[in-house]
């Protein structure tokens, strides 16, 4: 039986950790948008979508890889981020979180469709991967591998910062009491907006890495199973932990893989809805979240 074959299982769980780094990755821009401002963002896989272009147009003029570019991507998701913010988010801040889902909706759809316009529906790669490591039987692919270090390097860098720097302490002061914060010094619109840029800033660098070892799968719809994959993460490992996105991404990128190599690949999704439902059910506040 396949499930016996104890190379293969080996190599679905080096694949699932690999996976679940970056799924970790992007949902930590996501639970930080929530924790701290508390908006909706559905918009998330649009902004993944255009990081992924950022470095194709990067590889294909430039011919740097897309591990070299991701402070390039950082720092135009960024810019992206603030913009957006400044322009839309600010208007809905403390509103009923219909009115950040509608608008965050309306923002990816307008994403989406621009580009469409621009760029086409044709799936496009980028040629670059490196030779796989081989242990034995199993086979790590080097450049998904690079890619979840690099995930990982990043979601420790955010750690350092939120706990480390003042500004993230300001930034969890406000996730914890806005205007307690406020009353103490705290300049709850700046932190806003940086909560914000960083978080659309780490969800273009993961689309970028998103791009590395892969088949030919940059398209302006890709956000959108990334978008759901996200909201399953941060429901599971907590909404507003950063920690908990990262453990929820592991898990998740786990389960999907094991169920993809053993199973059939079309049940994936579907596993991961069961979760998200399971999750809701039996232990809203998630696995590292503060029960209400």
């Amino acid at each position: 039986m396949m499930i016996l074959e104890t190379p293969l299982i080996f190599q679905a769980i080096v694949m699932g950790i690999l996976l679940g780094g970056i799924y970790g990755m992007i949902s930590i821009g996501l639970t930080l948008i929530f924790g701290v401002m508390e908006v909706i963002n559905v918009a998330h896989g649009a902004f993944l979508m255009l990081g992924a272009y950022m470095s194709y147009w990067t590889f294909l003029f430039l011919g740097v890889n897309p591990l070299i570019s991701l402070p390039l991507s950082f720092l135009l998701s960024f810019i992206i981020g603030a913009g957006v913010y400044l322009l839309f988010i600010r208007r809905v801040i403390g509103a009923p979180p219909l009115m950040s889902l509608l608008l965050t909706y309306g923002l990816s759809v307008f994403i989406l469709n621009s580009a469409l316009l621009a760029w086409g529906p044709t799936y496009r790669g980028i040629l670059w991967a490196p030779p796989p490591i081989v242990i034995g039987e199993v086979h790590v692919p080097t450049g998904r591998l690079g890619a979840c270090i690099v995930a990982l390097a990043s979601s420790a860098l955010l750690h350092i910062f939120l706990y480390k720097t003042h500004i993230g302490k300001s930034i969890r002061a406000v996730a914890q009491d806005r205007q307690a914060a406020a009353l103490m010094g705290v300049d709850v619109d700046r932190i806003f907006i940086t909560a914000f840029a960083i978080g659309i800033a780490i969800v273009g660098m993961a689309g970028s890495l998103i791009t590395v070892g892969t088949e030919p799968s940059i398209q302006p719809y890709m956000g959108e199973w990334y978008t759901l994959r996200a909201f399953t993460i941060v429901v599971l490992g907590g909404l507003g932990s950063p920690t908990g996105a990262l453990v929820g991404g592991f898990i998740i990128g786990l389960i999907e893989t094991l169920i993809a190599y053993f199973i059939h690949p079309v049940l994936s999704p579907a596993i991961s809805f069961i979760i998200l439902v399971l999750t809701l059910l039996i232990r809203p506040s998630g696995i590292l979240g503060e029960a209400q």
